[in-house]
């Protein structure tokens, strides 16, 4: 999986290290935390039941990440990242 960064960075994390995929639904936004082996991947945004529900089916390649200013009122309707937080497991 290939993340795309708002600051142009672009990180991959490889699915044979993914050990579980969580979704959190929140009144404002929702979150999925994908838990590899040695990092934990928080996406935070809307709609991401959507992206949820992928990973039951396939493995999606990219995920973009947008700003969240930016984002129009038709997009929440779609599965869009706005925050993305990465933390080392020990």
């Amino acid at each position: 999986m290939t993340l795309h960064m708002q600051d142009g960075r672009k990180m991959i994390f490889y699915y044979a290290f993914l050990l579980s995929v969580e979704l959190l639904l929140k009144a404002d936004h929702s979150i999925v935390i994908l838990r590899f082996t040695s990092q934990k991947v928080t996406l935070k945004g809307y709609r991401l039941d959507i992206l949820f529900n992928r990973y039951a089916h396939e493995k999606p390649a990219v995920i973009q990440v947008y700003n969240g200013r930016y984002i129009l009122a038709a997009m929440k309707r779609l599965a869009v990242v706005t925050e993305v937080t990465i933390e080392l497991i020990k």
